[in-house]
């Protein structure tokens, strides 16, 4: 099996962290049209924003170890 390199590792973090801030805006802006909207009749399925916030931080802890062990 091949390995990765740590700058593909890096690259791989940086993109799925990428990925989690967008998810993160977008619950965030269904969050604030579900609670102002008076005339809203929908209820939007978002995901626990806390948990993206977890998973963001973990993600970045890693980033932060690569990017000190490729120096």
């Amino acid at each position: 099996m091949a390995q990765s390199t740590i700058a593909e590792d890096i690259a791989d973090l940086e993109t799925r962290i990428q990925l989690l801030d967008d998810t993160i805006k977008e619950q965030q802006e269904l969050q604030e049209i579900e609670e102002g909207g008076g005339n809203a009749r929908f209820r939007a399925s978002y995901t626990d924003i806390n948990k993206l916030y977890k998973r963001r931080d973990v993600l970045n802890t890693r980033l932060q170890t690569l990017y000190r062990g490729s120096a």
